[in-house]
């Protein structure tokens, strides 16, 4: 009697563990594979830049067009304080798309979590400010 006692409260931690896993890991919306455009960079509006992000292999990797040059970079969904790294970019010199160019990818480096309204995801940093908006 003893030992199912201890055998039921083991059994009753566990599966309250793994709940608690699932749930914290719905409250944060991922990038599915695809593209996406960016529309704003913390709040300026940049549709007409034609940047994008496109992300593959399951969601573990980002490429896209910065403005100016070509981007890549790893997407890590366990991370709560980076959601991107290992970023790197070609190195052409644009003049008038680098403001922009360096903006976005500042900004990217800060991103922490996603939320979706509708068909927009908004990419916030850990105070929960959005600092990108992408549409698909």
């Amino acid at each position: 009697m003893k030992n199912l006692l201890i055998c039921s409260i083991l059994i009753l931690t566990i599966s309250c563990n793994t709940t608690k896993s699932k749930m914290e890991a719905d409250t944060t919306t991922t990038l599915s594979d695809g593209a996406y455009t960016v529309s704003t960079i913390r709040g300026e509006n940049v549709s007409s830049e034609k940047l994008t992000l496109v992300v593959s292999e399951e969601g573990q990797r980002i490429s896209g067009f910065s403005g100016c040059n070509s981007y890549f970079g790893a997407m890590n969904v366990e991370s709560s304080d980076r959601l991107f790294s290992e970023m790197g970019a070609t190195k052409k010199l644009c003049q008038s798309a680098m403001g922009t160019e360096k903006s976005f990818l500042n900004s990217l480096q800060t991103v922490s979590s996603i939320t979706k309204e509708g068909s927009t995801l908004n990419l916030k940093n850990t105070n929960g400010e959005t600092v990108i908006v992408l549409k698909k």
